[in-house]
């Protein structure tokens, strides 16, 4: 459990510095060097530790994620939350959630108060990037629309690991 909680915890750090940097946070040059402008879409950075997806793992996460949204817009939390591990992080307004029980009860308290979310989701913008062949990092948008509520876009960087049950989410920074 401690080295998985290690894992957990390095694999948030990761997707952090990675996203700071990719995104040009304040401080940092950023993918886009610089004085350039930032866009919403994603840019290469050249030096980075990731190698780019088999289609085979790419498809797997991004069926993922569609199973998610599926899930969310049906009003099904169990479904929009099985693809976390019992052991994973999630970041969010209010803090750190370490497990997936803790994700799931931040989830009821916000977007399931009233029995399922108010809003429509589907997620654009995907890249999934390989950390060595089991780990991958994956940098997208959220779209929430509907509900007679102003659409909300969102940034999310989220850490996969290959477990025995296919690909499942360690970490989780929405926001």
């Amino acid at each position: 459990m401690r080295s998985v909680r290690k894992l957990v915890m390095a694999g948030a750090a990761i997707a952090a510095g990675l996203t700071a940097c990719a995104a040009g946070a304040p401080g940092t040059q950023g993918a886009q060097g610089a004085g350039a402008q930032n866009t919403r879409a994603l840019q290469s950075a050249s030096a980075a530790p990731w190698q780019a997806p088999s289609s085979a793992d790419e498809a797997a996460i991004q069926a993922l994620f569609d199973s998610t949204a599926a899930g969310w817009n049906r009003g099904d939390l169990a479904t929009y939350m099985s693809v976390y591990v019992d052991s994973a992080v999630g970041a969010g307004a209010g803090g750190f959630d370490l497990g997936k029980a803790a994700i799931e009860r931040t989830m009821r308290a916000g977007f399931w108060r009233n029995g399922r979310p108010e809003q429509a989701l589907h997620y654009e913008n995907i890249r999934v990037r390989m950390l060595g062949t089991d780990y991958a990092l994956v940098n997208g948008e959220f779209v929430l629309t509907g509900g007679e509520r102003p659409e909300r876009r969102g940034l999310f960087s989220t850490v996969w690991a290959r477990t025995s049950d296919g690909w499942r989410m360690i970490n989780d920074h929405s926001g």
